[in-house]
């Protein structure tokens, strides 16, 4: 059941983001004409990764798919992309505990490399927000007022 949930949320997070979020984008000639302009050179060079990682950049650019997408489908987006992030990863801790109560002490063995699993799924629910903040934002996302994505 765990693994279907983790399914479900990822693949109905793609397909809500695809249908809702992209496609008014990508459909969007000005938003098209905007992102060629910024050319391949300059998205590689030093200048234009500083420009792009900027926080003004990201505001700006939040700004502009709010302006042309309306808010409660990104927020949905956002909230199953939210959901499918802390199911799946929560979902990796159980079996990664499961596989080293079956193997033992064998299971901290390098050999089996359970451990190494073990380190890499503990590390999915603490990067890319961790999953405390992660159900925070389905609730504002599905469940509540739907402002994920100012949050």
């Amino acid at each position: 059941a765990a693994l279907e949930l983790g399914r479900a949320a990822y693949l109905g997070a793609a397909m809500t983001f695809d249908a809702h979020v992209a496609a008014p984008l990508l459909g969007n000639a000005a938003v098209m004409g905007a992102a060629m302009r910024l050319s391949a050179p300059l998205r590689q060079s030093r200048l234009g990764l500083k420009l792009t990682g900027s926080d003004a950049f990201k505001r700006g650019l939040q700004q502009q798919v709010l302006g042309r997408v309306a808010h409660t489908p990104v927020a949905a987006a956002l909230g199953l992309s939210s959901l499918a992030k802390f199911s799946c990863s929560d979902l990796a801790m159980k079996v990664c505990l499961r596989a080293l109560e079956i193997l033992g002490p064998a299971g901290l063995e390098e050999r089996h490399q359970v451990e190494k699993r073990f380190r890499d799924a503990k590390l999915t629910q603490i990067y890319e927000g961790t999953n405390q903040l992660n159900r925070r934002a389905v609730f504002h996302g599905l469940i509540g007022r739907g402002d994920a994505w100012t949050r």
